[in-house]
């Protein structure tokens, strides 16, 4: 998002001067803090202002209140204003905030940027087309937009901010590009048609595993799709953070475990899963919790915790509004899927406890299969030149193991 912003003088600033000037030194400070006032005008349907910055104009589109009556709009590549063509590229905040009756709308190339809430609580948009040339997807962008049922994302966007697709409820996909270098907490909140989120295997800051979004290192998992299907989860290990709103408003997730790893859950990790059951967390030490954590869960929801550190957990904030429960851990680690074993030497897997006649997968980060072997019992190897780190798939389960 774009704004005006204004840098502080060092604090020493106004003790350098000679004490007369002060008075006028600081008007002079005020009035370079206020922005001056772009002019409003009309073409076509639209209303625009110039901007200028870094010594070049555009034009911006905003907000009007006749957009109100509008079914559909085409944003142009340029306008032109006072026999001058300026080039647009910007839509800005709430320019078409609660606009009832769009249905459609094209966006020109040219425009780079789509500011906050541009087109948020726009109950009836269908079809928007977004340009090639688009670099960022501001907050709330398409928030509450309940009936828009597919959207393609440039593969020059490089930010998608918080809550930009918050209840698309009608989206049955969304694929992130290889260019995305930041997805905001939240961004894919509440899209209960999405059963998996799809990332390009060439992006470089995150990845898709089973449908779930996690920046590339698997240490932060943003988000568990509100639409998958899944009655049973479990979080790989190695992850350490669950973003803002991580977990929500899925209404078929029954259980799910949060690996020792974790240290951190963000506000409203978990909520609004109506149907789960049971959460077991395997952290020795209650990992820290935001703003309404579990909140909107089903009142005999449990947590499963070791035994050792139940007082922790019922002393903890969120936690200790849970019923608790302690178990004794089965020392699952880093490279332990479900009842097999990974280890690594000299870059050769080694996995054990594998029923015969089970596969066994090897993935990249990027969701690539390596390669796959049918266990026969005992120790199934797997020797092929292999990354830093992959993710081997067995008996069932998924987990991430550095090679070298």
């Amino acid at each position: 998002m774009k704004h005006s912003t204004y840098t502080s003088p060092p604090r020493n600033a106004f003790l350098a001067m000679p004490p007369l000037r002060h008075a006028a030194a600081i008007v002079v400070m005020l009035l370079c803090c206020v922005p001056a006032l772009a002019q409003k005008f009309q073409s076509g349907d639209l209303f625009y202002e110039l901007v200028t910055e870094d010594g070049k104009t555009h034009a911006r589109v905003v907000e009007d209140e006749s957009y109100k009556s509008l079914t559909s709009v085409t944003v142009p590549s340029n306008v032109t204003y006072k026999e001058t063509t300026y080039p647009v590229t910007e839509i800005g905040d709430w320019a078409f905030l609660d606009c009832n009756n769009l249905t459609r709308v094209d966006i020109s190339e040219g425009v780079t940027s789509i500011l906050y809430r541009a087109f948020g609580s726009c109950s009836k948009l269908e079809t928007i087309t977004l340009p090639h040339g688009l670099e960022s997807i501001d907050g709330y962008t398409f928030a509450f937009d309940y009936k828009l049922k597919n959207v393609t994302i440039p593969s020059t966007v490089k930010r998608i901010d918080e809550a930009a697709f918050w209840w698309c409820e009608l989206l049955t996909s969304l694929t992130i590009p290889a260019s995305v270098t930041y997805v905001g907490e939240s961004a894919c909140g509440g899209l209960v048609g999405v059963a998996d989120i799809k990332v390009e295997a060439d992006n470089k800051d995150y990845i898709s595993v089973d449908g779930v979004l996690f920046n590339k290192d698997m240490t932060n998992l943003v988000s568990y799709p509100a639409g998958n299907k899944r009655s049973t989860y479990e979080i790989p290990s190695g992850v350490t953070h669950l973003s803002e709103y991580a977990f929500y408003a899925n209404h078929t997730l029954t259980e799910f475990t949060i690996p020792a790893t974790v240290k951190a859950i963000g506000d409203r990790g978990v909520v609004d899963l109506r149907k789960l059951e049971k959460i077991t967390c395997h952290a020795v030490v209650p990992p820290s919790t935001g703003f309404e954590v579990f909140d909107n869960l089903p009142p005999d929801c449990k947590i499963y915790v070791p035994a050792s550190s139940v007082k922790a957990y019922e002393n903890a904030d969120c936690w200790k509004n849970l019923p608790i429960i302690g178990f004794t851990p089965t020392g699952m680690g880093e490279a332990r899927v479900g009842e097999c074993e990974v280890s690594v030497s000299n870059g050769v897997l080694a996995i054990s406890g594998v029923p015969a006649g089970d596969m066994v997968r090897v993935y990249s980060l990027g969701g690539t299969l390596l390669c796959q072997k049918t266990s026969v019992g005992g120790v199934t190897t797997v020797d092929a030149a292999l990354p830093e780190a992959v993710v081997v798939d067995a008996a069932g389960k998924r987990v991430k193991v550095t090679v070298r």
